[in-house]
């Protein structure tokens, strides 16, 4: 039944998110254009041009702006309407598990965080192309990175890379379910839902930054009285491995939260 619910979230979803992503290809690709025309000689002193590719830019960065903002609104607007307004009444009389309904959610905003995050890179990509930048230049630049940077401290570049990127999920994971639980305590409020899930999504992260702050000196006063001394890929190891425990013990917390309230608190519009 979940596949079923990914299914439908993102069939619900793409027709936002499909259109928009490729305009944003489009346009970094009339833009190429446009600063190649700005660039040529014969069109140096052609005023038209230069307003047409700054016109082009600007449109761009909006563009890439109102996405990420569309993706935010989409992720707080589906899980609201869906499940805690009125069409909560039809969703919680599906053969499914409250569960089920949150993680068919997270799932799905995380793809689309990611799909955002890949096309602005690919759409960066597509209208540097060919202005001093090729693919060769990148995997130069890429050795160069690797090697003033990953090599000279003796780093397996593919482990950093892999914990970085699991590291970075599973923090994805948990500030999409901290929304998520902060929507969910605030429908606990009959009057001023929005403040209160407002105020507890304030009151998580003060939580969260207290007790990220109380480690961050634990750790460094017990490498300072211990005088531990470890090479910079264990240091790496234990960073992204502590991080990654840290985020998955506050996302589980966020995702059993907000399931104890959708399962047995549930105070629907």
């Amino acid at each position: 039944m979940l596949t079923k619910l990914l299914k439908y979230e993102f069939k619900a979803t793409g027709r936002a998110f499909l259109p928009l992503y490729g305009a944003l290809l489009a346009l970094a690709l009339v833009n190429n254009l446009l600063l190649r025309l700005d660039g040529a000689r014969f069109m140096q002193t052609h005023e038209l041009s230069r307003i047409s590719a700054a016109v082009g830019v600007m449109a761009y960065v909006l563009l890439i702006m109102a996405i990420f903002v569309l993706t935010l609104v989409v992720m707080i607007q589906r899980f609201y309407k869906n499940l805690l307004s009125e069409e909560g009444y039809l969703m919680f009389t599906l053969p499914v598990r409250t569960w089920q309904l949150l993680t068919s959610k997270l799932i799905v905003s995380m793809v689309w965080i990611l799909l955002s995050c890949a096309v602005t890179l690919l759409s960066i990509f597509l209208m540097a192309l060919g202005h001093g930048f090729s693919l060769g230049d990148l995997a130069r630049a890429w050795e160069i990175f690797c090697r003033e940077v990953f090599w000279r401290l003796d780093l397996n570049v593919l482990s950093i890379l892999l914990q970085a990127f699991l590291t970075g999920l599973v923090v994805l994971a948990e500030f999409i379910l901290g929304i998520y639980a902060s929507i969910a305590v605030g429908q606990l409020f009959p009057k001023h839902r929005y403040l209160a899930a407002f105020g507890a999504f304030l009151g998580f992260g003060v939580i969260d930054q207290i007790l990220t702050l109380l480690l961050l000196t634990g750790g460094g006063l017990f490498v300072e009285l211990t005088g531990l001394s470890i090479s910079y890929m264990r240091f790496f190891n234990a960073l992204f491995g502590l991080s990654t425990l840290y985020s998955l013990v506050w996302a589980a917390g966020y995702f059993l939260l907000t399931n104890y309230i959708l399962s047995r608190r549930l105070n629907l519009e």
